[in-house]
């Protein structure tokens, strides 16, 4: 099985915030709306899941860009809202395991079928990312310790749902006003 085929909302998250900060960086985009209009962004970005809510996040806050944020839904519904809320970090105050124990666990669990160096990647930016998802209000509460792992890695968002992770990132949206939210947008095509 290719691991094109075999991504899973662990994965995703995993590598989701690196990818999505790449992949909006500043590509211009045709848009599919209701009716003409014209406006300028710095950056697109598609989707309201966590990668996305992050990217416009980190774009619009941290470095003062136009953010146009779509979502093709008329309310965001993304497998970082249907999952348990539930982020795997390092070196946090509720688990200051190092980043080289976390990436053994995580190795051992996925069996040897990962991408080592996308995993890497995950584990080094995880305390900063979680340090991050903090700053914007997301409050986690306690650690638990899952299947072939050695330490409690897995730390619970309050409300113990994505839902709950998702509603205060998307707060954080509504309050930006560098950040244009459209529903029911597609982007069609780079341009």
């Amino acid at each position: 099985m290719s691991n094109a085929a075999n991504i899973s909302r662990r994965n995703l998250v995993k590598g989701g915030v690196l990818a999505a900060l790449g992949a909006a960086s500043f590509a211009p985009v045709a848009l599919a709306a209701e009716g003409a209009w014209d406006a300028e962004y710095d950056a697109v970005v598609l989707g309201m899941g966590g990668a996305g809510d992050m990217a416009a996040l980190e774009l619009a806050v941290r470095q003062g860009k136009r953010v146009c944020l779509l979502e093709a839904l008329e309310t965001p519904v993304s497998s970082s809202h249907l999952c348990g809320g539930d982020v795997v970090f390092c070196e946090t105050e509720m688990e200051p395991g190092s980043a080289d124990e976390l990436f053994a666990d995580l190795v051992t669990a996925a069996q040897g079928d990962c991408q080592e160096d996308l995993l890497r990647s995950y584990v080094e930016a995880a305390p900063g990312v979680y340090q991050t998802l903090k700053d914007y209000g997301v409050n986690f509460y306690k650690t638990a310790q899952v299947a072939y792992m050695s330490r409690p890695w897995e730390h619970k968002v309050e409300g113990d749902s994505g839902f709950s992770l998702m509603a205060v990132l998307e707060e954080r949206i509504d309050e930006c006003d560098l950040i244009d939210v459209r529903m029911a947008t597609r982007g069609l095509r780079l341009v």
